[in-house]
């Protein structure tokens, strides 16, 4: 997955759409797709101009980004075109076998955001026009993918899903949960109820992002004590309640989730092969796996490192 911009998504969409329409052209053996890598080629290159000029610019920068724009839309809305033309022949030629239909949904997929993405080129580049973050998309090819921003200094920001962890006092990650379209408040109570089927809590530790006052008052009556720093200005109660000595304590304990944030990237969480979002959460599982397996033979290794120490040493012959 690349990084996204208009006019790459909307090459992506038009090269996968001349793509799925010769596939279906030739089970039937229509014409009219014989020029199918020189359209590719064409966008590609269309496509390589308003990025340098949007990039690089230089003299009169404005004045070209749009031509070339104008000159990539254009060509674009050809396509368009020339693929509406086709739509019945195609609509037929999925009617004959399930392989046919879907090639045909993959197409119909496509051609979709190639429509899309002309009108977000158009409204953004020729228009100026600032499109809600609701309509935009970040991958055609992953479409769950979300834009996150976590406020790090190195990386303004990542392309994604966010993943919840839940770590107990041994250092083993005891629940995970992949947040699509969700925020961290979202998840505090339920990730919190679906640990306590299984575990006994006594206290808990979330970050700041997970407070709400409704969060910490139902927190509170499922958990003994709640570590969750409030966001805002404080009144009396809540600045002595989060400077007490037990709160104090378990909130430094909470600094040790980071490390187990790291095991997780070094296992395979920094980048997911998988296509689709159910491997997505496969793989997610895979690695919270292989980080507690870690952990675990870190344990018996020292474990056996102890009782070797306390062993006696044989004296050399």
């Amino acid at each position: 997955m690349h990084f996204p911009t208009d006019a790459n998504l909307l090459f992506d969409a038009a090269r996968k759409s001349i793509e799925y329409a010769s596939k279906l052209s030739e089970f039937a053996e229509l014409g009219g797709w014989r020029k199918a890598p020189y359209w590719i080629r064409k966008l590609k290159s269309r496509c390589h101009s308003v990025g340098r000029l949007f990039y690089y610019g230089g003299k009169n920068k404005p004045q070209k980004a749009r031509a070339a724009a104008e000159a990539y839309l254009k060509l674009a809305r050809q396509l368009s075109q020339k693929l509406d033309k086709n739509q019945s022949e195609f609509e037929a030629i999925a009617e004959r076998s399930e392989k046919h239909h879907k090639v045909f949904e993959n197409y119909q997929y496509f051609k979709g955001h190639l429509d899309k993405h002309i009108d977000l080129v158009s409204r953004r580049i020729l228009e100026g026009e600032s499109i809600p973050h609701v309509e935009k998309v970040f991958s055609l090819f992953e479409p769950y993918t979300e834009w996150l921003k976590r406020g790090k200094a190195a990386k303004r920001q990542e392309l994604g899903l966010k993943i919840a962890i839940a770590q107990d006092q041994f250092g083993f990650i005891i629940a995970n949960q992949v947040m699509q379209k969700l925020q961290d408040k979202d998840i505090a109570v339920p990730i919190t109820e679906a640990m306590l089927r299984i575990h006994e809590i006594e206290s808990i530790s979330f970050d700041k992002n997970f407070w709400t006052p409704e969060n910490y008052r139902k927190l509170s009556q499922l958990v003994q004590v709640v570590v969750m720093p409030k966001k805002g200005k404080r009144n009396q109660q809540e600045y002595e309640r989060e400077h007490s000595k037990t709160f104090m304590a378990l909130r430094k304990q909470h600094s040790a989730i980071e490390s187990a944030i790291n095991c997780l990237e070094h296992h395979g969480l920094n980048r997911c092969p998988d296509r689709g979002l159910h491997n997505f959460k496969k793989y997610t599982a895979l690695g919270v796996l292989a980080c507690n397996l870690h952990k675990l033979g870190n344990l018996l290794q020292e474990k056996e490192r102890i009782l070797s120490k306390n062993k006696p040493f044989k004296r050399a012959a």
